[in-house]
């Protein structure tokens, strides 16, 4: 008898025990030399996606990366053209698991410390076989130089935008579903959305005429209006598609207004906040209304122009939002998208040819209750935001509720105040003749 408790005392033990021997499922970058970094996970389950973005100083490492692909995925693209950050997504027919590399990443040249103010993990999802998220530890730079007081001081100063002092590549946060740092796990030939912990799939379509628009994978080609199908007197037979249909394209670079304010290093005021806010997107992107208030109900369409003679449809992802509706008018891909309520990180990404492009937003919490508490939403009530900013213990007008006073803070006001004193120009409408296209 005395033996059989025995056994079952030590099976409990060993279950008690398992996970700490295990550890914590963890994502990390190690500097291996020069402007060499690997991109690792460790202890992970299984997980068949995981989508990443690396932020990085770009004064200390030279852009642009180049980045490899690791051993763990079998599907695998990057986007290293925007200074300063890099997108990484990366899937498997299978699920991976234990200790991988994801990628490898390779700068020009490099000057100065390389600590955790010089390159980090900015966000990251993983996720399992059914697009649920998978809880994994950010450690950020395993392995940090020690800094002298001077590298320090620069370092840091350059990583808290708009004159904040936010330190986001420095801390070791876990990623959770539902968070604003979540990414965007891409699927091929599907549109893919990040769900959070309340929510699962695709929000439901509130416009039903445009239901048919859009499912849960792409338009194929001969679904497109723009991509008919090849006509030849030998029936096709000797056509191949992937030569012939597809030609590579490169969406404009664009960092976003989010963005914007955190690398602003000028003076803080009204006007140049304004500026920063209304900042033209690039020519092949457009934002309708060009500015939104997330209050769960509004949706913001997104006109990506992608040229027609590409063929083979793009993959879309959502970051922070639910899609509503995805069409194709003319040579422009519209994306409507609904985002989630008191959203402020929300991006389209487009993956085609084994290159991701992340459009960002500009979507930011609606001030209401701020608002009936006595914030002010004018020119003098602008300007004392600005100027108020209180300590790091007790931040003054934390408007999202991080415990701190940041550029996150400064954008989610900014644009609150334009669109309520109807600054921004909401009315902005994609052009005429595309419209005409679609009839």
């Amino acid at each position: 008898m005395k033996t059989f408790w025995r056994l079952v005392l030590l099976l409990m033990l060993i279950v008690i025990c398992a996970p700490v021997a295990y550890g914590a499922s963890s994502v990390y970058l190690e500097h291996t030399s020069g402007g060499n970094f690997t991109l690792n996970a460790s202890n992970l389950p299984d997980v068949e996606s995981v989508q990443i973005t690396v932020g990085y100083n770009a004064s200390i490492l030279t852009p642009p990366a180049t980045v490899s692909q690791g051993t763990a995925f079998g599907f695998f693209a990057s986007n290293p053209n925007v200074p300063g950050v890099i997108q990484i997504s990366a899937t498997n027919r299978t699920a991976v698991n234990g200790n991988i590399l994801i990628a490898n990443l390779s700068f020009p040249s490099y000057s100065g410390t390389i600590d955790n103010s010089a390159i980090w993990i900015q966000s990251s999802v993983f996720s399992d076989k059914t697009g649920s998220p998978v809880g994994v530890i950010n450690k950020g730079l395993s392995n940090p130089e020690q800094a002298n007081a001077q590298n320090n001081g620069n370092n840091n100063s350059n990583d808290t935008g708009s004159g904040t002092g936010d330190t986001q590549g420095a801390n070791t946060t876990t990623t959770t579903a539902g968070s604003q740092g979540t990414g965007t796990t891409f699927y091929p030939g599907t549109i893919s959305t990040i769900t959070g912990s309340e929510e699962t799939g695709n929000a439901e379509t509130p416009h039903k005429e445009e239901t048919t628009e859009h499912a849960e994978a792409a338009p194929t080609p001969a679904e497109t209006p723009s991509a008919p199908a090849a006509k030849g007197g030998d029936g096709g037979k000797g056509a191949t598609p992937e030569k012939t249909a597809r030609k590579s394209f490169s969406l404009p670079g664009y960092p976003g207004v989010l963005a914007s304010f955190r690398s602003f290093r000028g003076e803080q005021t009204p006007k140049e906040m304004e500026k920063l806010a209304t900042a033209e997107m690039p020519k092949g992107l457009r934002q309708v209304p060009a500015m939104l208030l997330s209050d769960g109900k509004s949706t913001v369409k997104v006109y990506i122009h992608i040229p027609a003679d590409v063929k083979v449809a793009p993959t879309f992802a959502l970051r922070g939002a639910k899609l509503v509706s995805l069409k194709r008018v003319g040579a422009d891909w519209v994306v409507e998208a609904l985002p989630k309520a008191n959203a402020y990180d929300v991006s389209v990404s487009v993956l085609h040819d084994d290159t991701v492009s992340v459009v960002p937003l500009t979507v930011a919490p609606s001030l209401d209750r701020f608002i009936a508490r006595g914030l002010a939403m004018d020119e003098q009530g602008f300007a004392l935001f600005l100027k108020e900013r209180g300590t790091e213990k007790a931040p003054k007008f934390d408007l999202n509720g991080d415990g701190k006073r940041t550029y996150v803070d400064d954008y989610i006001y900014t644009v609150n105040y334009l669109i309520r004193t109807k600054k921004a120009d909401l009315k902005k409408v994609a052009p005429k003749k595309v419209e005409r296209k679609k009839k």
